[in-house]
């Protein structure tokens, strides 16, 4: 089937999921609007609605004084919005498409990119890689003001008066999702009717109390996502954001994200945030980070969540303060209003919730035995482990995603081990994507067997991450055939693995102190290899010949990774005629 068999719905559809992926993603979807004439409408209207804009000096762009129409731009700001340097009307925004020269080729970029190579500009034709974009239809913005309310990012030379004669801080008409940061002037802040999203950055100053409520009466009904994350620094500022959460339009929030800032008072805003989720029955999904000085919650706030329906859960404790015994308690009363089930739940405790009153690990049993059951999504983290967790830790069939992190400060890690292995034995085989980040699980321990017993049947991405595994580990496993993607970062390698399913894809092999001496695991990579990461080893010339001849073998292999290593630059130029992608730079 080709595209021009497709619907146009399926075809905006598939140019709205490249735009909203990678960068690697980016490029593809701004490449396939040029190689397949009936999706150069939908990629373009997606790159248009899915792209942010600002009026920050990065989104600046120099055209040639001698040639007009040579412009000077970077691989790494296709699908970017820029406007033209030193311009006097707002509305004169580009999209950033592929970079062609005058005879419409694509511009040739370095094969062997260091991180700031793909940050060098290239001088490409004007024409054909600008698309000119009315500021009217810019549906992503963010705003960035300084003590002067303005602008902070300029050139030296350009004038205040140009930046008062652009009106830097005019937001789009039909802007969808506003990002805001800085000093923002309240008193003349004008949402647009048509907002969806409002973030408030780390950096933003919340207006005073007393002007908190004229201003935040004034949010408009439209909206449906709010992510908070200034830093409350004061009473004032709490109050603030206190009457920000109480004027949210009622019933109207589907996504709330709020980061609260560490030892600070709190009841105001979890008053407020408790009101909010009341009056917001349609809230799906739900972020809150920073959950410190629980004591000072409402222990009924989560309860007010729905029980069953929502998408996406997530409570990270993650500013580490030291929890007193009011707050372990607090905890179990929170967690005891958690929904019963949802898509994706995710839990994340510092490792400071380890010192003092949880030395003593069973008071997390009741907290885990409270858990939703995660039908899509399930990402744990936790200070201490032990079998009673592992053995109540709710595992269904219908769960996809499955991500477990811990690292022990003690050595002393069998009740750790011993919660694993109740976990592993229970994965469900619908699990698809499995991560293990920070497990001491090598060198003889009891998970290690019952892991590669246990992986699910049809496991797609599987990473096993600083897990102290040895390449005598890695025979325990019969790697299933459906694996796609393995992930091998930060272990105590000494050759590659072997006996890999034909259809890997991705293999990563960070840090894992492979040397430059066998090189005979790379005649055994699969074929199908795309991706093969090698970056922060001690491998040198004989593994990159090594390479080359797998290369040369007719295989997918499309880009390799191999910064920081002992490689000669020669080595690295002769990869490149014959990998398209080589990354390649010293730390």
């Amino acid at each position: 089937m080709t595209l021009h068999c497709l619907p146009i719905d399926v075809l905006n559809h598939l140019a709205h999921v490249l735009a909203m992926g990678t960068r690697d993603e980016h490029a593809a979807l701004m490449e396939l609007a040029l190689a397949a004439p009936i999706f150069h409408a939908p990629c373009m209207r997606a790159a248009i609605r899915t792209t942010t804009a600002s009026f920050i000096s990065t989104s600046t762009v120099w055209f040639d004084r001698q040639e007009q129409d040579q412009v000077h731009l970077s691989a790494s700001s296709v699908k970017t919005f820029v406007r033209a340097a030193k311009q006097l009307k707002s509305d004169q925004w580009y999209l950033v498409l592929v970079l062609r020269g005058g005879n419409r080729a694509p511009v040739l970029q370095p094969q062997h990119l260091s991180t700031h190579d793909q940050d060098w500009p290239v001088r490409a034709f004007r024409r054909w890689s600008l698309l000119p974009v009315p500021f009217r239809q810019i549906c992503n913005f963010y705003m960035y003001f300084n003590d002067r309310g303005r602008g902070e990012d300029r050139d030296e030379d350009e004038d205040e008066d140009e930046y008062s004669s652009l009106q830097t801080q005019t937001i789009p008409p039909f802007c969808r999702h506003l990002a805001l940061s800085g000093r923002v002037p309240w008193e003349a802040l004008r949402l647009p009717s048509s907002l969806v999203q409002l973030d408030l950055w780390r950096d933003v100053v919340l207006p005073d109390s007393r002007l908190a409520r004229n201003v935040f009466t004034r949010l408009p009904r439209t909206l449906r996502a709010l992510k908070i994350h200034t830093l409350v620094r004061a009473r004032s500022d709490e109050s603030a954001l206190a009457v920000l959460l109480d004027h949210v339009p009622k019933k109207t929030v589907r996504f709330l994200d709020v980061a609260l800032g560490p030892d600070k008072p709190l009841a105001l805003t979890v008053g407020a945030l408790a009101r909010l989720i009341a009056r917001s029955p349609g809230l799906t999904r739900l972020s809150i980070d920073g959950c410190d000085r629980l004591s000072s919650w409402d222990p009924t706030v989560l309860s007010l969540l729905p029980r069953k329906g929502m998408r996406d859960l997530k409570l990270l404790f993650a500013y580490g303060m030291m929890p007193s015994g009011d707050d372990v308690i607090a905890l179990a009363q929170i967690a005891a209003g958690l929904p019963t089930t949802v898509e994706s739940f995710t839990w994340s405790m510092a490792q400071s919730w380890r010192r003092g009153q949880l030395n003593d690990t069973t008071v997390l049993h009741p907290i885990v035995a409270h858990f939703p059951l995660a039908t899509r999504s399930l990402s744990l983290e936790f200070p201490t482990w032990d079998a009673v967790m592992g053995a109540s830790l709710p595992l269904t069939l219908p769960l996809q995603s499955l991500h477990l992190e811990f690292a022990p400060r003690s050595e002393k890690t069998s009740d750790f081990l011993a919660g694993l292995v109740a976990v592993v034995s229970r994965i469900p085989a619908t699990v698809v994507d499995l991560t293990l980040q920070e497990w001491p699980i090598g060198s003889g321990t009891l998970v290690l067997p019952a892991l590669a017993q246990h992986l699910p049947p049809r496991i797609v991405s599987l990473t096993l991450g600083h897990c102290r595994l040895t390449s005598a580990d890695l025979e325990q496993f019969t790697w299933p055939s459906t694996l796609r993607r393995l992930d091998l970062g930060g272990n105590g390698l000494t050759v590659g693995p072997a006996r890999l399913p034909s259809r890997l894809q991705e293999l990563d092999l960070n840090a894992t102190f492979l040397s430059d001496g066998d090189c005979e695991w790379i005649a055994g990579l699969p074929l199908s290899l795309e991706r093969l990461v090698l970056s922060g080893n001690r491998v040198g010339d004989n593994v990159a010949g090594a390479l080359c001849k797998y290369a040369q073998k007719g295989g997918a292999l499309a880009k390799l990774e191999l910064s920081d290593t002992a490689m000669s630059q020669k080595a690295v130029a002769d990869l490149s005629k014959v990998v398209a992608v080589v990354v390649a730079y010293r730390v």
